[in-house]
């Protein structure tokens, strides 16, 4: 075995000389994507506290527990510039080249308690609990492709804002961030900003459609890996029940 060291020496220094020593140990640069057309369904149920104090003074205060799903889909592109590098998962993107493309899936549950404050035709309201997120991502350039999955779980809290038009219509605006860890050595954020039009139907259903506006950031403690930061907007759908 000793006899063939010689042997592979020239190898090992032509590995050595061919591997590119200016991206070793290189900060990776942050993935940053920006859709203006993103979709999101949200799922709202709600499980009043005190009906009965609200039935016998409709201008009191009143509370729900409520169970918020949402879901958005988008994609983006991204330039690669001299010098970058950047990576997901497992693979590196380095330097100049074709753009990223990227597509993600965005996922969000929560469990809050919604506390309402009627001001005539006005309602206001603060909310707080528990939330999760989980951020399905894929990347891909010049046919090489990473993705990866982010967990996050923490703390929600939010304000929301409602005018009644008649009984029966309401214009609303909800906003809410959403504080979390993901793994040990991760942090997210993720924020959304809610307006439109409600439309309540036989008395516990309501649909709404408006728009949102959202803000991800994971923030990756590892320098060897990027952080996401991820905007987007577009149409919302929202259905709440009321029990």
């Amino acid at each position: 075995m000793n006899r063939c060291l010689p042997l592979l020496a020239p190898w090992l220094l032509a590995s050595c000389t061919s591997f590119d020593w200016d991206w070793y140990g290189t900060d990776r640069d942050d993935i940053e994507g920006d859709d203006k057309s993103a979709f999101t369904q949200n799922l709202l149920v709600e499980f009043p506290l005190d009906e009965r104090r609200r039935e016998a003074d409709p201008k009191a205060s009143y509370a729900a527990v409520e169970v918020g799903v949402s879901h958005v889909s988008g994609d983006f592109d991204q330039s690669r510039d001299s010098g970058d590098v950047y990576e997901l998962d497992k693979v590196d993107f380095l330097g100049a080249g074709e753009d990223l493309d990227g597509d993600f899936d965005l996922y969000s549950a929560s469990l809050v308690i919604h506390q309402r404050y009627p001001v005539e035709r006005f309602t206001l309201g603060i909310l707080a609990g528990l939330g999760v997120s989980d951020l399905d991502i894929e990347i891909e350039s010049e046919g090489v492709k990473d993705d990866d999955d982010f967990f996050g779980v923490g703390v929600v809290a939010g304000v929301s804002a409602t005018f009644e038009v008649v009984p029966t219509l309401e214009l609303f605006s909800r906003g809410e961030i959403l504080v979390a860890v993901e793994d040990y050595d991760s942090s997210v954020s993720h924020s959304t900003g809610d307006f439109g039009v409600s439309w309540s139907l036989f008395g516990h259903l309501t649909v709404a459609g408006g728009w949102r506006f959202g803000r991800y950031k994971l923030d990756r403690n590892d320098d060897y890996e990027s952080d996401v930061k991820l905007h987007y907007e577009g149409p919302l759908l929202q259905v709440r029940y009321t029990y």
